[in-house]
């Protein structure tokens, strides 16, 4: 929000998003407007990073605002997180792969312009998003549910769960699991599963045990910040599964947000309307993990592929 004086406050936090009431905990959905003039955020078209702040960090784990880079400034322009100018640069650079944010200091009065790579270095190595290694995938664990005979799909809640590869094979593998999942209760981390691929999924299908192998026993009860709802046609075979829902953009964390697309419509028709009353060109939508604190923009390409609910 934008006070009298063309500054920019802090915000109250948005409603909280869910897909299915007492799956996970909510997912926090933030507005930001996207200022005119070239993105150079500066009065009176201010942005707030309303995703982290000082009460949100882990212990020990100091996540910086981002610094003006004019020599002995020290500034911090609008006390933007380097999550927030990181998920910023990133979206920017699939249209323009030479693409800058620029911000405009109050103290110093001097523009600094960023790179991904000048930003990423401001975010500690504990807190920046890490690429699967190459024995490393997530283990999705499915548990169908009955639909309606009308409906010409199939459903699914799905859990996402970081694993190491034990075995590969032309149809699956085994994998060892990384974390406890909450849909199975009776898994823990370092318990092996074998899996099948569906499509770009790695599902979970057997428990190996002392060379048995064990059916998996699937059921809510745990809530879990990993799961989602999936889909897939109840008359096709090889019918792609289809997610509900957005990941999170770590490649290494299984988060899921609860966003499903008639909530993005819906939001992103308020934050549309809202824009001209802020004077700004047009609004963006973040979202921002609890589990990881990466941050990302959504748009309507965010959603490409995805069972558009």
């Amino acid at each position: 929000t934008v006070g009298a004086d063309g500054r920019a406050k802090e915000a109250a936090a948005g409603p909280p998003l869910h897909v299915m009431e007492g799956l996970r905990r909510p997912r926090r959905r933030k507005l930001l407007e996207r200022p005119q003039h070239n993105l150079t955020l500066g009065r009176p078209h201010q942005a707030m990073d309303e995703v982290m702040s000082p009460s949100d960090l882990i212990p020990g784990d100091e996540i910086p605002f981002v610094r003006c880079l004019t020599p002995r400034c020290g500034g911090t322009p609008h006390r933007i997180s380097p999550a927030w100018a990181r998920a910023h640069i990133e979206y920017f650079l699939k249209d323009d792969p030479a693409f800058q944010l620029k911000l405009a200091c109050s103290d110093c009065g001097r523009e600094s312009r960023y790179s991904l790579e000048s930003i990423i270095g401001m975010i500690p190595a504990t807190r920046r998003p890490r690429a699967l290694r190459a024995d490393e995938l997530h283990v999705l664990l499915l548990l169908e549910f009955d639909t309606d005979t009308s409906m010409v799909d199939r459903a699914f809640v799905g859990e996402r769960v970081l694993a190491k590869r034990r075995a590969q094979t032309a149809s699956g593998g085994l994998a060892e699991l990384r974390t406890t999942p909450a849909l199975a209760p009776g898994l823990v981390a370092g318990d092996v599963v074998r899996f099948e691929h569906w499509g770009r999924y790695a599902v979970g299908k057997t428990l190996v045990a002392d060379a048995l192998e064990l059916p998996l026993h699937l059921e809510l009860g745990k809530s879990s910040g990993a799961i989602g709802v999936f889909v897939a046609s109840k008359h096709d075979l090889h019918a792609a599964l289809r997610p509900g829902n957005i990941f999170c953009s770590n490649p290494s964390c299984a988060m899921v947000f609860s966003l499903t697309y008639s909530e993005f419509m819906e939001a992103k028709e308020k934050a549309r309307t809202r824009a001209p009353i802020l004077g700004a060109a047009e609004a963006m939508i973040f979202l921002t993990c609890e589990g990881c604190g990466t941050s990302r923009v959504v748009d309507d390409r965010s959603f490409d592929g995805l069972e558009k609910a």
